[in-house]
């Protein structure tokens, strides 16, 4: 086992925490989009449509500060 496992999960779920927490993300006018991954040894989401808006100016500007 990974020794940095439990510290990469944390600082993983830290990160989308915060994004959730600033952004409104919500389905692309596009179609539906149909589930599946890509192929190989490493594999991720089929890319898809999606909108995604800051929830407030409070959170465009601690973006921005970043």
């Amino acid at each position: 086992v990974c020794p940095g496992r439990e510290l990469a999960e944390a600082s993983l779920f830290v990160c989308v925490a915060m994004t959730l927490a600033a952004f409104d993300i919500s389905p692309g006018d596009g179609p539906r989009p149909v589930h599946g991954n890509t192929q190989g040894t490493i594999s991720h989401p089929k890319p898809f449509d999606c909108v995604i808006r800051p929830r407030s100016e409070r959170s465009v500007a601690l973006i921005l500060e970043e």
